[in-house]
């Protein structure tokens, strides 16, 4: 087993833990939690890849047309291919799209291929997530601001899916 993952989640735990000791302590202030649809496909398990983005553009098309009509829901891409896949099959979507992600209605997560994390380089992931940042500002105009990595395998099994 790797140490070095492991004793992070140890780090990072015991930060939350410390952080929210001392909030309790502050004025409790009313929070809202918003439950936001997202798009996660195996791609090696649900169908073959091409038949994968085929879905997601399905998938993608209807978030379109729900969010139009509803100003208040969101929805989140989690991967940015599967966005670059739909915009090249349906170029006339692509102002709606922009206009529903500039208003933070659909999110497109920072990842690109949603590979298993626990198996990529450190080097490579850290490319994995800044070039699909880079990607999403360069073509809509916006930083993302959600990682939905949904294939962190080994110490930490779908933690980020809960």
């Amino acid at each position: 087993m790797k140490q070095r993952p492991l004793c992070t989640l140890i780090i990072v735990l015991i930060f939350c833990l410390v952080s929210r000791g001392a909030r309790a302590d502050e004025a409790r202030q009313e929070q809202v939690t918003f439950i936001v649809p997202t798009t996660h496909m195996d791609m090696d398990f649900t169908r073959p890849p091409c038949e994968s983005m085929e879905l997601y553009d399905e998938f993608i098309a209807e978030a379109i047309e729900r969010l139009e009509k509803d100003r208040q829901l969101r929805y989140s891409v989690q991967i940015g291919s599967a966005v670059e896949h739909f915009l090249t099959n349906h170029p006339q979507m692509e102002s709606r799209l922009k206009a529903l992600i500039k208003n933070g209605q659909i999110e497109i997560c920072a990842n690109w291929s949603d590979p298993h994390w626990s198996e990529l380089p450190d080097e490579l992931i850290v490319r994995e997530i800044a070039g699909t940042k880079w990607w999403i500002h360069d073509r809509f105009g916006v930083w993302p601001t959600v990682g939905d990595n949904g294939e962190l395998t080994d110490p930490t099994p779908q933690l980020a899916q809960v």
